[in-house]
Formats: structure tokens, sequence, C-alpha cells
């Protein structure tokens, strides 16, 4: 072989080389990205940051990123809370906890939380009067009888 053939297979070899490096530090912009995100940071300005300034970037990110509590995912955590059973005023019973035998099951709610952009709202269910079927506390007629509720 030539030296010229040596040059052409060098080359190739440097140009593989150099396409590998591309896409290993795009995946490594990305995971900044999505780092910086879950412990609710600007992925955006991370990412800037890594591409432009390079290794020197992420090493920055690794030093000066936040801690990640357990079980975070996107956003900040959300803690469930099991408060022990005490009976409302009138003897009604909370939702999944069995009432004591003297209270009366006249009244169960049913209370589903939703978390929208740090909003919590409860939605709760009462039986209706007629059918028992849980509704809405809002509705104004029960979906499964049709039976006025207000």
């Amino acid at each position: 072989m030539s030296g010229e053939e040596y040059s052409y297979i060098y080359s190739g070899v440097c140009c593989i080389l150099s396409i590998v490096m591309m896409i290993v530090w795009i995946f490594v912009i990305v995971w900044v990205y999505k780092d910086a995100e879950k412990r609710g940071k600007s992925g955006v300005l991370w990412a800037i940051i890594v591409f432009f300034l390079g290794i020197i970037g992420l090493i920055i990110w690794l030093v000066v990123r936040p801690k990640q509590t357990a079980g975070a995912g996107y956003g900040p955590p959300v803690q469930s809370y099991q408060a022990p059973y005490q009976a409302p005023p009138g003897g009604y019973a909370p939702s999944g906890q069995a009432p004591p035998s003297q209270a009366p099951l006249s009244y169960v709610p049913s209370v589903q939380v939703y978390k929208e952009k740090e909003i919590i709202r409860e939605i709760v269910k009462i039986p209706c009067k007629y059918c028992g079927t849980l509704v809405d506390q809002n509705a104004v007629r029960c979906p499964s009888c049709n039976a006025p509720l207000k």
C-alpha cells in the first residue's frame, strides 16, 4: 500500500469518528436539557450553555445542578397524606375509609384531586337521593335516573 492509500483510510476513519462524536454530543445536550427540566431549571438555557462551552459547560452543569428528591419526576414532587379517621359533623364517612358502626352511612363523598399546572381542585361526588349513583356535587340532574338533585 502506498502512502496515498493510507491517507484515504485515515481520512475515512477520521470522518466516521467525527460523525460518531457529533451524535454522542447531541445525546449529551438532550440529556442535559431533560435533566435540567426535571430538576426545575431552564433546560433550553443549559442546553445552549453546554452546546457553546462543550465539556466545560457539561462539567459546570454537573457541579451546579440541584439535588433530585426521591421519586421526583417532572415538576415538584407531590406527597400524599393519609389523615387519621375523624367523623365529620353529621356522621358522614370520607371516601376510602369505613365509617364507625355508630355513624349512619347516609352520605359517602368520593373525592378526586387533580394537579393541573400547580392548581389543585377537588371534585366531590355525592350519592343521588333516589337511585344512589355517585354524581358530581354541582350536577343539576342525576345522569342515571334523571332525577333533580337540587
